[in-house]
């Protein structure tokens, strides 16, 4: 295994390590459901400036959709 990806194997590792402690220390002060919204929104807002929208009309999307769906 290369040298790189032997350290981001580890820097991957130290974040899913300490994300368990900053969820407990957070849960202390949030409800579950505002915590959770907190988490994924500090995270998505970022994402739409970094990643790149896909190549797919809305419309192929809505097609692959079950009726009960729609």
């Amino acid at each position: 295994m290369p040298r790189r990806h032997a350290v981001l194997a580890l820097v991957v590792a130290v974040f899913w390590a300490v994300n368990f402690v900053v969820i407990d220390i957070g849960l202390e002060s949030f409800p579950p459901l505002l915590f959770a919204a907190l988490r994924f929104g500090l995270i998505a807002f970022p994402a739409i400036f970094f990643v790149p929208r896909p190549d797919v009309r809305w419309l192929a999307l809505l097609r692959r959709l079950p009726r009960s769906a729609r």
